[in-house]
C-alpha cells in the first residue's frame, strides 16, 4: 500500500510539517508504552499515536506520567477498530512504526517475521524500531526496513536516522512485506 492519507493529520490537527509514528496493539506494560512515550515526547517534529485495545489501569498510569510530562505530542486513541481494513486510514496517514516487545517470553522475543503489527507496518511502508532480539534484526535491520535497538535512550537516534532517509527505509519495508 503506497498511498498515504490525511486521516490522522485532520481528525488530530496535526500540522503538516510533523512526522507521525504509531504503535498498534494497545496499551500494556509488555509494550513499555509509558518509557516509549517518554522519549517521544523529547522528539518535537514528532508526534506518537496510540492505537489498540488498551488496558485500562496501564492506560490510567500512562495518562499521569505523560500529563506530568506536559507531552503535546503524544495522541492515545480511544478508538477500537473491530475490522483490520479499518486501519488503513490509519496506517496509511503515520510515518514509522513502533514494535517494542518487551522480554516476557519466547512469543515475544522470537516474533520477529510472524508479527502482525510488523507486517501490518510494512505492507504500509513504515520503517519499524524494535527492541533488538535476533528475530526482530533479521526482520527489520536486515531489510533495511528499520533499527532495532536494546535501551529507550536509543530510539531517538534510530528515528533520526529513518528521517534523514525516509524514503529508503520506506521501499525496503515495501519490498519486503511483499
Amino acid at each position: 500500500v503506497k498511498g498515504k492519507s490525511n486521516y490522522l493529520r485532520e481528525m488530530y490537527g496535526i500540522a503538516e510539517d510533523k512526522h507521525i509514528a504509531i504503535h498498534l496493539g494497545g496499551m500494556n506494560d509488555w509494550f513499555s508504552c509509558i518509557e516509549i512515550a517518554e522519549v517521544f515526547s523529547r522528539i518535537p517534529d514528532w508526534v506518537l499515536f496510540f492505537q489498540g485495545n488498551h488496558n485500562k489501569e496501564y492506560l490510567k498510569r500512562f495518562d499521569q506520567v505523560i500529563s506530568g510530562e506536559k507531552a503535546k505530542n503524544i495522541i492515545v486513541s480511544r478508538t477500537f477498530y473491530d475490522q483490520l481494513d479499518s486501519l488503513d486510514r490509519v496506517m496509511m496517514s503515520a510515518d514509522l512504526g513502533i514494535a517494542w516487545y518487551n522480554n516476557i517470553s519466547k512469543n515475544f522475543t522470537h516474533t520477529g517475521r510472524s508479527s502482525g503489527k510488523i507486517a501490518a507496518y510494512m505492507r504500509f511502508g513504515l520503517p519499524t524500531i524494535a527492541k533488538k532480539y535476533p528475530s526482530m534484526v533479521d526482520a527489520i535491520e536486515d531489510t533495511g526496513a528499520g533499527f532495532c535497538v536494546d535501551e529507550y535512550d536509543e530510539i531517538e537516534e534510530a528515528v533520526k536516522k529513518i528521517q534523514g532517509n525516509i524514503k529508503f527505509f520506506s521501499e525496503n519495508a515495501l519490498r519486503e512485506y511483499e
